[in-house]
């Protein structure tokens, strides 16, 4: 029996199922809906596209981090305690003990105004010696520094800074840095020796400032040296400048800060100064050869654990649309062959 349809297309599925069952159609249709069979598709598509996605997020991640199995020991100290309680740190202008205290909220360098011309540094020397590939950190707090026009001709400035282990220059720093009439920068920077003419060559670049609390990051990897900053508000630190660096041992890591003028007065907050290296070798009560036995223990950073939980949601998410889907059509189908039965 044919059955030809004219006129307006039937939408009432009740009367759809009256027509099939005239026209000898007794089974109602099996296929899965069209919302169920773009499931696949977009599972395929979604699977494409997580790996790479994944393995560039881990790249910004980890571009400012050595390979992490090779930083083996880590130096912490909170610079903070009783006043009395420097942790092995060495005064710098140890004759100004008084500019320099520990507290429970950090490490306080409060250089008053009334000193002519540029003040030497004053500040505290980690005493850690650093070896291979490394990855030093501070964080910083400015509670008072020169206004505009106060900074005097040599600057005020607050630096973290590291030395190779030869003379006389190789020497490597990250500063805030206020001049006289300009605006406070973080300035990256490098001073090296060249044999040839007998001369420092400096390599140095400023970037704004936004606050007054930051932390400085300083990494070597093989003969480069990376700097990061992250600033108050900022989720992670962010790649400024790279420097080429020697690969010898670096000692004299050191958190310090200096003004420029009479009028320059200044007092910073540092906390949390962390060293991570290949190797610390006089890294206090460890033995330096277990500790480079260590493995690093697992940071949770590898994209490959994130691809593979991604997935699983994916094909988690994608079995329950087909399992609603596919229930949400059957009772449809049977609601639609009870009323036609009625």
């Amino acid at each position: 029996m044919n059955i030809h349809l004219h006129g307006p297309r039937c939408t009432n599925p009740i009367e759809l199922v009256k027509l099939h069952r005239r026209a000898g159609i007794t089974k109602p249709s099996t296929a899965l809906p069209g919302n169920v069979r773009r499931i696949p598709f977009i599972l395929a598509t979604a699977l494409a596209w997580l790996p790479a996605a994944f393995a560039a997020a881990q790249e910004r991640v980890d571009q400012h981090r050595p390979a992490q199995e090779k930083l083996a020991q880590e130096y912490v100290n909170p610079l903070k305690g009783p006043p009395e309680d420097l942790r092995k740190l060495t005064l710098i202008a140890p004759e100004n003990r008084e500019f320099m205290t520990l507290a429970p909220e950090g490490l306080r360098i409060r250089l008053p105004a009334g000193f002519e011309g540029e003040r030497k540094l004053h500040g505290v020397n980690s005493g850690m010696i650093a070896q291979g590939d490394f990855e030093i950190t501070a964080s910083f707090e400015v509670l008072r520094e020169p206004a505009l026009g106060e900074a005097g001709d040599q600057g005020t400035k607050v630096h973290l800074l590291l030395n190779v282990n030869r003379p006389p220059w190789d020497l490597a720093g990250f500063s805030r840095h206020l001049k006289a009439n300009k605006p406070t920068q973080y300035t990256a920077w490098r001073n090296a020796w060249d044999d040839a003419t007998r001369k420092n060559k400096q390599k140095f670049k400023g970037f704004a400032v936004k606050g007054t609390k930051w932390r400085f990051r300083l990494t070597r990897t093989g003969a480069t040296l990376s700097y990061f900053l992250a600033e108050e508000g900022d989720p992670d630190f962010r790649l400024l400048q790279q420097h080429d660096f020697p690969p010898d041992d670096v000692k004299d890591i050191r958190v310090v800060a200096s003004t420029g003028g009479p009028l320059a007065a200044l007092d910073v907050r540092i906390t949390d100064l962390r060293i991570r290296a290949e190797s610390l070798p006089n890294l206090p009560n460890v033995d330096a050869a277990e500790a480079r036995g260590k493995s690093v223990a697992p940071t949770g950073r590898d994209w490959r654990i994130w691809l593979a939980a991604g997935v699983g949601v994916i094909l988690l998410l994608g079995l329950v649309v087909a399992f609603w889907q596919s229930r949400r059509g059957q009772s449809r189908r049977a609601a639609n062959a009870g009323a036609v039965k009625e």
